[in-house]
Order: structure tokens, then sequence, then C-alpha cells
């Protein structure tokens, strides 16, 4: 017996039991609905993350061109190249 025919016959035989047993039909839309409320709510508070992630990121990028433009020191950890043309794109 093939896959396809092994497939189709437990397909048959389960649509026969929901049949008999409509009650049993219950507990996949059941487990369907929760799936996609778990995935929407994994996709929020990837976002979330996301946004406070680059948010943070920024407040430090823009501290480290401040002390640039103030003082025209580098703060480790940031390229001289990539702060002066920070600041001139701002001009």
């Amino acid at each position: 017996m093939s896959r396809f025919s092994t497939s189709w016959a437990l397909m048959k035989s389960s649509c026969e039991i929901l049949k008999k047993d409509k009650e049993l039909a219950v507990y996949p839309v059941l487990s369907s609905i929760a799936s996609v409320i778990v995935f929407l709510a994994i996709a929020v508070l990837y976002f979330v993350i996301l946004a406070i992630v680059q948010s943070t990121f920024q407040t430090i990028f823009q501290a480290a061109l401040y002390k640039y433009a103030k003082t025209g020191e580098v703060p480790s950890g940031f390229d001289k190249d990539l702060s002066q043309s920070a600041i001139l794109a701002e001009r």
C-alpha cells in the first residue's frame, strides 16, 4: 500500500469516527485556535523586543555622536570615519 492510499484510508476512517461522535471535532478546532493565539502572542512579543533593541542601539549611537560633536573625541568602540560621516549627513 502506498503512502497516499494509506493516508486516504486513515482520513476516511477518521471521518467515519467524526460522523459517529461529532463532539470530537471540537478538539481540533480548539487546538487550531489556540495555536493561532500562541503564534500571534509570540509574533507581538518578537516585534516589541525588536523595537526595544533598535531604540536602545539608536540611543547609544546618538550619545556617541553627541560626545564626538562636543569634544571631538570618538568613544571607544566607534569608528572615527563613521562618526564624521554621520555628523556631516545631519548638516
